[in-house]
């Protein structure tokens, strides 16, 4: 994977971490990033960070969310992460929607 854009949800407190690729690539390309996410998040457990303490100590990975999809053959992804970003905000500010 060369120059795609992809958007994070990161949610510590509820343990997980949502993906928003409007490629849908696989886990596995970028797979670097989430054992970041997920050594960050254990690093945050330990230190008294608040957290749902009925969840693993991995966060939850959710991947191939629905979001904005971007044609196959387009270089536009830049567009859409931002387009997912702006969705984003739905959840953060009501999470229920």
């Amino acid at each position: 994977m060369t120059g795609h854009w992809i958007a994070f949800m990161i949610q510590p407190k509820n343990g997980v971490v949502t993906v928003f690729d409007s490629l849908d690539y696989d886990q596995s390309t970028y797979k670097e990033f989430i054992l970041i996410l997920q050594k960050a998040y254990q690093h945050y457990i330990t230190n008294g960070g608040i957290h749902n303490s009925k969840r693993p100590k991995e966060m939850v990975v959710r991947t191939n969310f629905p979001c904005h999809k971007q044609p196959s053959s387009s270089v536009h992804c830049g567009y859409y992460m931002c387009e997912n970003i702006r969705m984003i905000r739905r959840y953060t500010t009501d999470p229920e929607r």
